[in-house]
């Protein structure tokens, strides 16, 4: 019983300690990005130069412009910020599994210690989304079947006053992040609902945009492809100008305090960037509102098989060996510890040039290579061309809190690669070996 307690008090205080940490960590991030909004937002008021066009124009060059800076600012934060989340995160699996089974106060702490760290994953989510910045790998996505699917969340969040319509072609496709369309949708349908205090009529439709049909704001290069003109309309109060011009401003918000964090439109924005797509807002005051997303239509098919659900606490690497590197300290002994308790032997590196150390001794057969992106004197791109020179049946699975490809990508990874994003859970991890062991046969 003593024992007991000891570890409930424990959990306790490390449960403060980590919500007070992310507390911390994203007050500064906010200060930063709200300090450098204000500083960009003086660009709105320089006057047009000669030639640069008219102000609609300049209008949007500076919106553009603004999201990208905020976006960069958001992508230097989110590296370091994913590694303590992840730590966080760790521990509290470990935690508890070492946790007793009839604890439930126990249980509960830990619940709201991963509660918050994933909030603090998603926050970073969405700053990263905003700045157009790739996070995840694009698969193809079925758009009535994401709605469908999507439709039964939507309902609980109306009130009984408010219809939701749908009308969504078959046969609809687009390219994007996973999550992408269904993040979308959600943000698209609250701001609809809130719109209509007195209740109202929100009506979601997909359907091909015929190219004659495409608003001027798509350029002439960009035309020479299908468009899914994906919309959601309200019955509500409508926007006025100036509140419009803002609307994809980052923590712009017309709502009270606490009700809403000024991100979403800002993230759908980002989205639709990512997607290659463009967003049409047409409302006026007492008329409602209507978001037009113009998506590129994807004709490929979806080669990206099912990840295995509900099995990673099932999952053992016995036999099975990993080269493991991560330059955050507390990360590496986390994802050591945690693989050699399902069976694996982990040779654990703390940057690329041990890691190369660690298998040029090593002399047995090296089955994964686990490595952090950005690390000091050898990144794990490179690190991951050193190893497979020698061992070309060595499988590498990537891991980074920095976007894939882009201007904000401290390492472009090559195309095919694995990449897991920050903060791994460790289920996720495990899924990934586990489907490169069946695929590879291995």
């Amino acid at each position: 019983m003593k024992e007991d307690c000891a570890i409930s008090s424990d959990i306790m205080i490390f449960w403060q300690l980590a919500s007070i940490g992310l507390l911390f960590l994203t007050v500064v991030m906010l200060a930063y990005i709200l300090y450098l909004r204000r500083r960009l937002r003086h660009s709105d008021r320089k006057p047009a130069q000669k030639g640069q066009g008219d102000g609609a124009s300049d209008a949007q060059f500076y919106q553009m412009q603004k999201l990208e800076a905020l976006g960069q600012l958001a992508g230097g934060v989110a590296h370091d910020f994913n590694n303590v989340l992840a730590i966080i995160d760790g521990y509290v699996h470990m935690a508890a599994n070492a946790a007793p089974e009839d604890n439930d106060k126990l249980k509960t702490y830990l619940e709201r210690i991963a509660g918050a760290s994933k909030r603090g994953a998603a926050l970073t989510r969405q700053l990263l989304l905003f700045g157009r910045h790739k996070i995840d790998q694009n698969v193809v996505v079925n758009v009535s079947g994401l709605v469908t699917e999507q439709e039964s969340l939507l309902h609980p969040l109306l009130d009984s006053d408010t219809r939701l319509v749908i009308d969504v072609d078959d046969g609809l496709e687009v390219h994007s992040a996973p999550d992408a369309l269904g993040q979308i949708i959600m943000n698209l349908v609250i701001n609809a609902r809130d719109a209509m205090p007195e209740g109202g009529t929100i009506a979601l439709e997909a359907h091909i945009c015929a190219e004659d049909h495409l608003p001027g704001l798509i350029p002439e290069d960009k035309r020479d492809r299908d468009y899914i003109l994906f919309s959601v309309s309200d019955t509500g109060t409508g926007i006025d100008e100036e509140t419009a011009s803002r609307i994809f401003d980052p923590f712009f918000t017309t709502k009270e305090q606490g009700k809403g964090t000024g991100l979403g439109l800002s993230t759908v924005y980002g989205l639709v960037q990512e997607m290659g797509g463009f967003i049409d807002l047409k409302t006026a005051l007492g008329e409602g509102t209507s978001m037009r997303l113009y998506l590129p239509r994807s004709m490929a098919e979806n080669e990206e098989p099912a990840a295995a659900a509900g099995q990673a606490e099932q999952i053992r690497f016995d036999g099975y060996t990993a080269l493991v590197a991560e330059d955050e300290p507390d990360l590496l002994q986390l994802v050591t510890t945690m693989l050699e308790q399902r069976g694996m032997e982990v040779l654990a590196a703390a940057n690329g040039a041990e890691a190369m150390t660690l298998q040029e001794q090593f002399e047995g057969d090296i089955d994964f290579l686990i490595t952090d992106v950005v690390m000091p004197r050898l990144n794990g791109v490179k690190l991951a061309e050193l190893v497979q020179a020698s061992r070309d049946e060595i499988n590498v699975i990537f891991m980074s809190g920095f976007p894939a490809k882009g201007r904000l990508a401290r390492v472009e990874l090559p195309d095919q690669a694995v990449l897991l994003t920050k903060p791994v859970a460790f289920e996720k991890l495990a899924g990934a070996l586990h489907k490169v062991m069946v695929e590879q046969q291995i």
